[in-house]
């Protein structure tokens, strides 16, 4: 039996250690993205404190409240207040759902896609602030979906 998609991305692409270091420089190291950090020892704990899934009306309202945005979007990432896990992601499933019938990858790959997306955004990456940091949280992005996909099949 599979894993469950975010579980998966999280022990794939995420894993962390448990002895020293923030959470954020484990796994920008295990995204290829920075340097190990001292006392590193990859465990493969699931450091995402939380998943949601809301719907349209719920998600327009976030967006709103939090973003200042009046529309339902994919996803919202959430820093978290606990130094052992990288955060929170809330997804809109209806918005993945349409987003998937348009780019052709599927409800999973899209979910896949979205789930990447908003942990890179728990990593710091912004594609709001300009063009090249849009380019490069876009190409890494890529990058981390196509490796998720040969893993787990999305």
């Amino acid at each position: 039996m599979r894993k469950s998609l975010a579980v998966a991305l999280i022990c794939v692409l995420a894993g962390c250690a448990s002895d020293g270091g923030s959470v954020i420089e484990k796994v920008k190291y295990d995204f290829g993205i920075g340097e190990k950090p001292e006392g590193y020892v990859s465990t493969s704990e699931i450091i995402m404190s939380r998943l949601n899934a809301v719907g349209q009306a719920e998600m327009k309202r976030m967006n709103r409240q939090f973003r200042g945005k009046d529309y339902a979007t994919d996803v919202l990432s959430f820093d978290s207040m606990d130094p052992t896990s990288l955060g929170e992601l809330v997804l809109c499933m209806p918005v993945i759902r349409r987003q998937a019938r348009r780019t052709g990858l599927g409800e999973r790959g899209e979910l896949g896609y979205m789930i990447v997306h908003g942990v890179l955004h728990l990593l710091g990456y912004d594609h709001e602030t300009n063009t090249s940091d849009e380019a490069k949280m876009f190409a890494l992005q890529d990058a981390l979906y196509v490796r998720l996909e040969t893993v787990v099949g999305v």
